[in-house]
This record gives structure tokens, sequence and C-alpha cells, in this order.
């Protein structure tokens, strides 16, 4: 070998150092890089539990009372329309009773009839001019008398 050809061997070894060296040195720099952003990634995911778990302990209690009291307005809820059923039965059945006691009343008035249109008839034959005059005669036939007695009391 020849003293050119040595010399071009060591470029080539310096030159391939310096190439491995240099991939050697840009690996190195992709790793920080990649561990930085890790490191990114770990403390957004921490403060993510870190939030969830602040969500969790305040506003899952809060949930949970109002699920509570949606349960409790719904119970009372139905409650009130089983009463509102009974209402309406005992509605239904007080509006029978008054058709009932109608019919009843309609029975009586016809069953009735005649003896009130002779009631009314002999109510309207009363001379009311003659009872007035004769209530007055009784007045003045009386008066004298009842003063008489006032008189001894």
């Amino acid at each position: 070998m020849s003293d050119k050809e040595e010399v071009m061997e060591k470029k080539e070894e310096g030159t391939s150092k310096n190439k491995e060296r240099d991939i050697l040195e840009e690996l190195l720099k992709s790793e920080k890089k990649e561990v930085r952003y890790a490191r990114i990634a770990a403390f957004f995911t921490f403060g993510l539990f870190v939030i969830l778990l602040v969500v969790a302990i305040i506003i899952v209690p809060k949930v949970v009372s109002t699920l509570n009291n949606i349960n409790d307005t719904v119970t009372s809820a139905y409650q009130t329309i089983e009463g509102l059923d009974e209402v309406m039965d005992n509605i239904n059945s007080m509006s029978t009773s008054i058709e009932k006691t109608s019919e009843n009343m309609n029975d009586m008035i016809t069953d009735n009839a005649t003896e009130l249109t002779g009631a009314v008839e002999k109510l309207g034959s009363i001379d009311y001019d003659g009872l007035n005059q004769a209530i007055t005669d009784l007045q003045d036939a009386v008066g004298p008398f009842a003063t008489f007695m006032n008189r001894f009391k």
C-alpha cells in the first residue's frame, strides 16, 4: 500500500468516526427532546388526574344529592296522582248520587203534580182584599179591649 492509500484510509476512518459521532449527537438531542416532551405530557396527565379527582370529590356528591331530590319529587308526584285518583273516584260517586237525587226529585214532583196544582189553584182563589179587610175589622174590634186590659196591668 502506498502512503496515499493509507492517508485516504485514515481520512475515511476519521470521517466515518465523525459521522458516527454526529449521528450519536443527533440521537442524543432527539432523545433529550423526547424526554422533555414526555415530562410535559406526564405533567399534563397528572394535572388532568388532579382536576378529575377534585371534580369527583366536589361534583359527585352534589349529583347524588340532586338525583335523590329528583327521586323524592317523583315519589311525591306519584303519591299526589294517587290522591287525585281517589278524589276523582269520590267526585264520580258524588255526581252519581246527585243524579239519583235529581231523578228522585223529578219523580216526587211528577207524583205530586196534581196535589201541587190543586194547592196552587186554592192559593190563587183566596180573596186577599177580603182577607185584609177582615184583619182590619178584627183590629178595630179587639183594639179597645186591648187598651182596656192594659189599664189593669
